[in-house]
């Protein structure tokens, strides 16, 4: 089952942008996370405060928010407001 996490952060600074974003790859760059697929850090294109992080997990089992989503979520919490949803991909999985 492929199943994604999205750790939303309305930052109180635009100018932690960067920082964050630096702080965000260097844990998920040592991050021991088995399971995880791939993640991406994005902003938002309008909104200079938002950001997300996607973790893309697949494994077995029922979905759940991972050690590593509520990590991150935590971190975040220092920067701003923070919004930590799970999803289930419905998409085939072969593209048409």
């Amino acid at each position: 089952m492929l199943w994604i996490e999205a750790i939303i952060l309305r930052s109180f600074a635009p100018d932690d942008r960067q920082d964050t974003t630096a702080m965000l790859r260097e844990v998920l760059r040592t991050a021991s996370a088995p399971g995880l697929a791939r993640y991406r850090i994005c902003h938002e294109a309008v909104v200079s405060t938002d950001l997300i992080v996607f973790l893309t997990w697949q494994q077995p089992g029922p979905p759940e928010k991972s050690k590593l989503g509520l990590h991150l979520a935590i971190l975040l919490r220092d920067f701003g407001l923070v919004y930590h949803t799970l999803w289930i991909d419905e998409s085939d999985a072969t593209p048409a």
